[in-house]
């Protein structure tokens, strides 16, 4: 009996610790979805992140199925959370003129278009050219033409009024290419940091936010949450033995030393429900 209490007692003190956060203005809370439960079983998942404050949700287009996105963008609706597509090749960067990224945005407007309510409100292009054999070979190069694919597709979404957020890693700016972080900026309408390092949470995202300030771009730090050994992650990657509360200390620090308010989303949508059922016994 004390041990559910204690659950409890740690959930609440998640909850409110993440309203703590936002204390300087309102910032998004957010969570990434790679899996087909959102789209599955849209009513049932969009209820249960409206009932965890979750205020957007970063879906990956497992299908195209017209009914499935229907009805995930009406219960998003109704819950007033924000839907965005999910979507990112690092094999995107090698193509002249990003021409698979623009038939994928070209995609997701004709979804729009199909969508009788609840409309996407903007792509999640999470990129990341460091995966790519080649980026051993010219970091500098693949860095540049990856911010050349990010204007073609900053221009390409805003002709369908599509939000564009781009997910970054941490480490950009510490490996030189400040220059590149710099000349994305005026090509996304909000940078979400992928701060997947626990030794210097802020001092690695520092100029990020900085650099973001200076173009009035919007900031989210994402934490990742699945377990240790997937896709190699360690103890110092992932918050998955920490728990969430460890999540609401670690973002209340980042908000006391930033001078904008930062948004905050969790990777991802199964590992974030099952530490919430961990830790408060939330079977939802």
């Amino acid at each position: 009996m004390q041990k559910n209490f204690l659950k409890k007692i740690s959930c609440i003190l998640f909850v409110v610790g993440l309203s703590a956060c936002s204390t300087k203005e309102s910032s998004i809370h957010a969570i990434l979805s790679w899996k087909q439960e959102p789209l599955q079983s849209a009513q049932e998942v969009v209820q249960q992140l409206s009932d965890q404050k979750i205020q957007r949700l970063y879906q990956y287009p497992n299908t195209w199925e017209i009914s499935a996105w229907d009805e995930l963008g009406k219960q998003c609706q109704k819950q007033k959370i924000e839907l965005y597509a999910m979507i990112g090749e690092p094999e995107w960067v090698l193509e002249k003129n990003g021409t698979s990224l623009m038939k994928m945005i070209d995609q997701i407007d004709l979804l729009n278009h199909s969508l009788s309510q609840g409309k996407i409100t903007g792509i999640m292009l999470d990129i990341e050219p460091y995966a790519l054999k080649e980026w051993n070979e010219d970091q500098e190069e693949i860095l540049d033409d990856y911010v050349e694919l990010m204007q073609y597709a900053y221009t390409h979404a805003q002709k369908y009024d599509l939000q564009v957020v781009a997910c970054i890693p941490y480490f950009y700016d510490s490996l030189g290419y400040k220059k590149q972080l710099e000349e994305l900026m005026p090509y996304c309408d909000e940078i979400a940091i992928m701060n997947y390092q626990k030794q210097d949470e802020w001092g690695q995202i520092e100029g990020e936010v900085a650099l973001a300030s200076t173009y009035d771009k919007a900031v989210s730090v994402l934490y990742e949450l699945q377990d240790v050994g997937v896709k190699e992650l360690d103890q110092n990657q992932t918050y998955a033995e920490d728990g969430l509360f460890a999540v609401s200390k670690s973002f209340s620090a980042l908000q006391k030393k930033s001078h904008v308010s930062l948004g905050i989303g969790y990777h991802e949508y199964q590992s974030y429900q099952k530490l919430r059922q961990k830790e408060s016994g939330d079977s939802r």
